[in-house]
């Protein structure tokens, strides 16, 4: 019989060998690493979180004016089209997320078909800091500037997370993680969020997985922390 120990490595092994089949990382100076964690850990961490404070409404809409105006010179071709299939403008398909002080840098999201992708201005220049769009949903910035985000798709979802890092001059993707052992999961009757930064690097995240064997059984929810390490 193995150790409560043994079996916390076995599984901490094999979690790390399904999500480095699905990293994908955009710089080569980065490395991680996901561990199991419990449900007090969790819900304890995010009473001291190190989520990026921001505002969700701007005393100066002219500002806001601007800022959809840069973006209006970025769209690209699949938003125009999907912005006609849904007979609006592609300015009808962004809204004002919210502003980030200490990053001088609006957030906004353009819908896809299926989940939001976030674009980034800079409150400073006025100017969109990449014409890329990063995975959005469900997204939260870190005190330090990184940004997380999922993408979603129609049916059967599984995890596909991207981490960004965001300054008030640019906006670069550096890790992204597209892996079917679990999707993300949220109680709809708790006030809990399913993903927040819970300290300097590290994110902890809520998930929701199926016994492949007994699909009628109930779905099993567990509980993660990944930290990274990143050189710019």
């Amino acid at each position: 019989m193995l150790s409560n120990k043994a079996l916390k490595i076995i599984s901490l092994l094999y979690l790390m060998l399904i999500v480095n089949f699905g990293l994908k990382a955009q710089d080569r100076n980065v490395s991680f690493m996901l561990e199991s964690i419990s449900e007090k850990e969790f819900r304890k961490a995010y009473q001291k979180n190190f989520n990026a404070i921001f505002i969700t409404s701007m005393h100066d809409s002219i500002k806001i004016e601007h800022a959809y105006n840069a973006i209006e010179k970025t769209y690209n071709t699949q938003e125009k089209e999907l912005a006609e299939r849904e007979l609006t403008s592609t300015r009808g398909l962004t809204d004002f997320i919210g502003y980030y002080p200490t990053l001088k840098t609006y957030l906004f999201f353009i819908q896809d078909y299926h989940y939001e992708k976030a674009c980034f201005v800079s409150s400073i220049s006025n100017k969109v800091l990449s014409h890329n769009r990063f995975r959005g949903s469900y997204g939260v910035m870190s005190k330090d500037g990184f940004w997380i985000g999922l993408e979603r798709g129609d049916c059967d979802n599984y995890f596909q997370m991207e981490i960004c890092k965001v300054t008030s001059e640019y906006v670069s993707s550096i890790i992204k993680f597209d892996y079917q052992y679990f999707d993300i999961y949220e109680d709809s009757k708790d006030n809990m969020p399913l993903m927040f930064w819970a300290k300097k690097n590290t994110i902890y995240f809520s998930t929701i997985r199926h016994d492949t064997k007994d699909v009628s059984s109930k779905p099993i929810i567990g509980y993660y922390s990944m930290e990274f390490e990143y050189d710019d």
